[in-house]
């Protein structure tokens, strides 16, 4: 990719009208008011979803997603300070482009990689390689937390539908007539 060029929202609407014309300011202008994706999906009539924010910032030009993204790690560098910011780093494509984004700005900024145990050997050789990164291991194995919780739900639906269930139940709760329930041990609450 190679140096990266620091730019301002300003200066990234000039290069995008020169480039593309006035339709990529206007389409600038209104992803950055864009809700995030999960606020802007929902179902339509004929029971299709809705992502239109989604494919619109997959459509953009690697130049103004590289400017967007520098412009977000700022924003957050200027809000928590840069001890305040870290890089989630897995070792994956897309946290090693956004951890080389984030120190062609900050060369000092941190990243965080979790050793859950379960990283092919191969990932753990390659995040050793990179300076300045804080490995995290939980205190139980992955095995330990089947063993005590139970296997995760994946699929969106089901947590789409647990969300539901929790949702209703929380405004039972509200009536004096039912048992209110600890949701992490299903014990019964006071």
């Amino acid at each position: 990719m190679g140096d990266v060029r620091l730019i301002d929202a300003e200066e990234l609407k000039r290069i995008a009208y020169r480039r593309f014309g006035l339709e990529a300011i206007k389409l600038i202008t209104l992803i950055d008011e864009m809700p995030t994706i999960k606020e802007n999906k929902g179902k339509t009539e004929n029971g299709t979803t809705h992502i239109t924010g989604l494919k619109i910032k997959q459509a953009l030009p690697l130049e103004i997603k590289v400017n967007m993204t520098i412009a977000r790690i700022r924003a957050w560098v200027d809000y928590y300070g840069l001890d305040g910011v870290y890089v989630s780093f897995s070792g994956g494509k897309d946290s090693t482009v956004l951890l080389h984004i984030a120190r062609s700005i900050y060369p000092d900024i941190k990243a965080v990689f979790v050793d859950t145990g379960l990283e092919y050997p191969e990932i753990r050789d390659f995040v050793k390689k990179f300076d300045n990164v804080d490995w995290l291991k939980p205190k139980l194995t992955f095995k330990q937390v089947i063993e005590k919780y139970g296997y995760p739900f994946i699929s969106k639906e089901v947590a789409e539908c647990v969300q539901g269930a929790r949702k209703y139940l929380t405004e039972l709760a509200s009536s004096d007539n039912i048992i209110k329930t600890d949701r992490q041990t299903d014990r019964q609450t006071v």
